[in-house]
């Protein structure tokens, strides 16, 4: 599930409450039930307001200098990260999520961003067309609000290696001089530039079957090219030169225009072998254009004679970075530059948590027993596997005199906890191992608490019309695992009460397992019309459930009221499946709400 990071959002809220007064006796409830009114579900619907999405990447290995993929909602919170090392990854969206915002970030720290419709449960991220899809999006007339920082189309390595050896245009044979505009990428001075086949006068080439003579008609041209850099950014440049008679000499120049650009090495080869020149070039400020020049010295024909001779290939570019941890994420990259172990941080929407808390029986069906919004922090690696969590929750609620004990489940292995560090886990009623997770349970289950009575919280129940507001705090607790975990495990991340000091009377999302500490003799009791054999949990018998999980913010019925009775879309959007009122909990459309039923 995703939340959202700002906790200071009213979010959902599941409750079951019975009252008569302030004193409600919770013991009591089973006698004093308001019934939803017209509520039964013929349907088995799993109210779910969540879905979860999964993202692929396609072609990442054409493309070494793409370095992480973020993934945003469109609130700015960065709910996901891709590397090369996990192609894949599982986010639990809302389900009234349309589209995300995705950023390209290469090791030389330029980026560039688009966005893409979620319209099925995968959604794949194509990377063989970056190159045209950075340009596109960089002359829009149209672009995202979210418009990337630096621009979009200058990259250290990308746009440089089209056509690095002069593969196009395909020459069938021999030799050819061709105008420079049918050269992809490839320009000279005097207009034209020579292509000679791979095997032409013996000389193989390096790369390819296409290789290219610095000087085609003229004496004195120079070959060259223009990439789009990010000034500040260090590249490494590579070129492969041959002699074409004997011992023939280049120089390589580096500068923003072809009058400024600087001598930066000699290539001085015979015609025996190609030898590969390397060097390094920093990037000035303000420097939009960068030439890299190719100029001919001489040749074998003489020192005044450079028509002939010094032929060039395999042009290449590649990122320069500092990585002062070695964990193979760029600094510019690294959440972390100086941590091995953590490099990224990818953070959830927040998500309403509503519960009713008179399991097995219904109770008045306000849903306001508990109010919780909660979110999380994730610490990942350079393997984009999860290192530590942060839990973020407050409670804004209590309508209830039952003791609540509020948790939540992973699908990991509770050993792969090292410790668990600000719980309030003060009654005594549960047993947890050293690490702080809920001992007793099966190795493939990972249950931990935050609180074991949320009345710590907040004084008061906060659920009562005309009544004075109880303030209630932010809290948070933090995780902390002793080996990685998969990132998509956090799209299981699944919340569940407990009532009155009884292990076994533990509360979850409809159809949602529960642990092996339940109580099963309770299902099918009192208003329950559990089933385990069909994976049938937590409904009443006319399908309803006794907690909700709501995205985004969510304004909290009054104390005793049905929410049928705050929510004037609720039962249309479950009896329809979902498919009408998806927004049903938002109440900034009057239609959706009675403004005099709910507690804000």
């Amino acid at each position: 599930m995703l939340f959202l990071r700002n906790l200071g959002q009213s979010i959902g809220m599941l409750s079951l409450l019975v009252l008569f007064s302030c004193e409600k006796d919770s013991h009591l409830s089973e006698l004093t039930i308001t019934e939803s009114s017209n509520s039964q579900v013929t349907t088995n619907f799993d109210f779910s307001m969540h879905q979860s999405v999964e993202f692929i990447t396609q072609s990442w290995e054409d493309h070494s200098e793409l370095e992480l993929i973020d993934i945003f909602n469109l609130n700015g919170i960065k709910i996901g990260q891709l590397s090369m090392k996990n192609t894949n990854l599982e986010i639990n969206l809302p389900k009234a999520k349309s589209s995300v915002r995705i950023v390209y970030r290469y090791r030389d720290g330029s980026d560039f961003t688009e966005l893409l419709p979620i319209e099925h449960k995968t959604v794949f991220i194509a990377t063989e067309d970056i190159t045209a899809r950075a340009t596109a999006i960089s002359t829009s007339t149209t672009q995202s609000a979210f418009k990337s920082s630096s621009s979009p189309v200058c990259h250290t390595c990308i746009t440089i290696l089209n056509n690095a050896s002069g593969e196009t245009p395909f020459i069938s044979s021999g030799l050819k001089v061709l105008s420079e505009s049918a050269v992809p990428y490839w320009h000279h001075t005097d207009g034209e530039v020579e292509i000679h086949v791979s095997g032409t006068q013996g000389v193989p080439s390096h790369h390819g079957r296409q290789f290219i003579e610095i000087n085609a008609s003229s004496d004195d041209g120079t070959l060259y090219r223009e990439a789009c850099l990010v000034p500040g950014s260090t590249i490494g440049y590579s070129i492969w030169h041959r002699g074409r008679r004997g011992v023939d000499a280049a120089i390589i120049k580096i500068g923003g225009s072809l009058a400024a650009a600087a001598a930066k090495d000699t290539m001085i080869t015979d015609n025996t072998n190609w030898v590969e020149y390397t060097g390094t070039y920093t990037v000035p400020a303000g420097e939009t254009t960068t030439i890299f020049a190719f100029e001919a010295l001489f040749s074998a024909q003489g020192v005044n004679d450079y028509r002939e001779g010094n032929f060039v290939d395999h042009f290449q570019l590649t990122c320069i970075s500092n990585d002062s941890d070695l964990d193979g994420i760029s600094d510019e990259n690294d959440e972390f530059p100086n941590d091995i172990l953590r490099s990224g941080i990818v953070f959830s929407d927040t998500s309403t948590l509503a519960v009713e808390d008179l399991w097995p029986y219904k109770g008045d069906y306000d849903f306001n027993d508990l109010v919780a919004p909660y979110s999380y922090k994730a610490i990942t690696n350079a393997s984009n596997e999860v290192v530590d969590l942060v839990i973020y929750y407050e409670i804004k609620a209590r309508g209830g005199a039952s003791q609540i004990g509020l948790g939540f489940s992973l699908p990991a292995n509770p050993d792969k906890v090292a410790s668990i560090s600000g719980q309030y886990l003060n009654s005594g009623y549960l047993n947890t191992a050293i690490n702080g997770t809920e001992s007793g349970t099966n190795s493939s289950e990972l249950h931990f608490f935050v609180e074991d009575n949320v009345a710590r919280q907040i004084d008061g129940w906060n659920t009562f019309a005309n009544h004075s507001i109880y303030p209630s705090s932010a809290d948070s607790i933090n995780i902390l695992f002793n080996e990685p975990n998969n990132i998509s495990m956090l799209a299981n991340l699944n919340p569940f009460v407990v009532i009155n000091q009884d292990r076994g009377k533990e509360i979850r999302t409809i159809d949602q397992l529960p642990s092996s500490l339940v109580n099963s003799e309770l299902f099918g009791t009192g208003d329950d019309d559990s089933n385990p054999i069909s994976n049938q949990y937590f409904r009443t018998v006319d399908g309803l459930p006794w907690m909700l999980n709501i995205p985004g913010n969510f304004n909290w019925t009054t104390e005793n009221t049905n929410i049928e009775d705050g929510y004037l879309n609720f039962r249309n959007w479950y009896v329809s499946k979902g498919e009408v009122h998806e927004s049903w909990h938002d109440d900034s459309n009057p239609e959706n709400v009675n403004q005099g039923r709910l507690f804000n």
